[in-house]
């Protein structure tokens, strides 16, 4: 069941805000007690510029908080079963409450799930686990 309609994606008028949307995206799959999120139709949505804001911080004044060293400390995300490996996941959690706390003092963002939907949309192997479950159940974009 999709969880917008296709005259929220078309008419301006009727598109949800980014609170709205965000309440109305289901959490995906919990990573390192993490609540994941499918933020993909966020774009079609329009809220591509708030998903901007976090890749600019991320990747720029935040990212001496070292949460993309401490999610490289996880290795491979799957192990040979397709299942998430323990060290991964616990790295996963250790980049998203880093960045997230960076983001109190100086962000556009210090929620922990919305950081970890970020950065499991932004890095290849997340994106394609929590994108698949998304759309296995019916709510890609």
């Amino acid at each position: 069941m999709p969880i917008f309609t296709d005259d929220e994606y078309r008419k301006f008028s009727q598109r949800p805000g980014l609170e709205e949307a965000w309440q109305r995206l289901p959490v995906v799959a919990t990573v390192d007690e993490v609540d994941l999120r499918w933020i993909g139709p966020l774009v079609d949505l329009g809220h591509d510029q708030w998903l901007g804001d976090l890749a600019q911080a991320a990747w720029g004044y935040l990212e001496d908080c070292g949460w993309h060293e401490a999610l490289a400390e996880g290795g491979k995300m799957l192990d040979d079963d397709g299942a998430i490996r323990s060290e991964w996941a616990s790295a996963f959690g250790r980049a998203a409450r880093r960045i997230a706390e960076a983001g109190t003092r100086s962000g556009p963002e210090n929620d922990l799930g919305r950081w970890g939907s970020w950065i499991a949309a932004e890095m290849s192997a997340p994106r394609a686990y929590v994108q698949g479950i998304a759309e296995a159940k019916g709510w890609g974009d």
